[in-house]
């Protein structure tokens, strides 16, 4: 395999999102269930899952993966991004179940506004955060769909932190990756899992 700096750099992101996001969408509803609960075992088999107090989760778009059976599984906390409209972020929340997520901002479900705020040392330490993507990389880089939120809620995060999507979203060549783009330490996907790259890229 080439060293991280000898690998090529796919520098259009406009055009990387379009490319994968038609991969992702071209899956039958067949093959996307099967994919769905194995990327399931696979998160259920990680040290992480095993270990943290909480899973952060996301809710699925229709394309992406749907985490929500997880909800189900017993001794965790579970939390999902919110948006704050009067201060412009996203924060994470914590739910008691399916029933408490209603549309949100862009439509996908989300924490009701009756949902209390997770503690921040909880997000920062105690939990295993699920990241949704456009793309993954083999170096843990990650595509996302451009707005930053998910740079911005992980900012602090010193916790595991793994991508999940499916098999035909990672690419074999490096993606583009700014000053502020978070890192994934692994990436989940239905055929595979891709290992957590060396500790000088993991988080802080």
């Amino acid at each position: 395999m080439l060293r991280k700096e000898e690998r090529p750099v796919m520098s259009d992101k406009k055009t990387l999102r379009g490319i994968f996001e038609t991969k992702r969408r071209t899956m039958t509803p067949e093959t996307r269930r099967a994919a769905d609960e194995s990327i399931l075992l696979r998160i259920r088999g990680l040290d992480a899952y095993s270990t943290c107090r909480a899973l952060a989760l996301f809710a699925t778009d229709g394309t992406e993966p749907d985490l929500l059976p997880l909800l189900a599984d017993p001794g965790k906390i579970f939390l999902f991004p919110r948006y704050r409209k009067e201060a412009g972020v996203y924060e994470f929340a914590a739910v008691a179940g399916k029933e408490e997520l209603v549309p949100g901002k862009y439509g996908i479900l989300e924490p009701a506004a009756f949902c209390p705020a997770a503690p921040e040392e909880l997000v920062r330490r105690g939990t295993l955060h699920l990241v949704p993507g456009v793309s993954f990389d083999l170096e843990g880089g990650r595509l996302g769909r451009g707005g930053g939120f998910y740079d911005r809620l992980l900012a602090h995060v010193a916790g595991p932190v793994r991508g999940g999507c499916y098999a035909c979203q990672i690419s074999s060549e490096a993606l583009p990756c700014g000053e502020f783009d978070i890192r994934m330490g692994g990436v989940v996907t239905e055929d595979f899992t891709v290992p957590a790259p060396g500790p000088q890229k993991c988080f802080p």
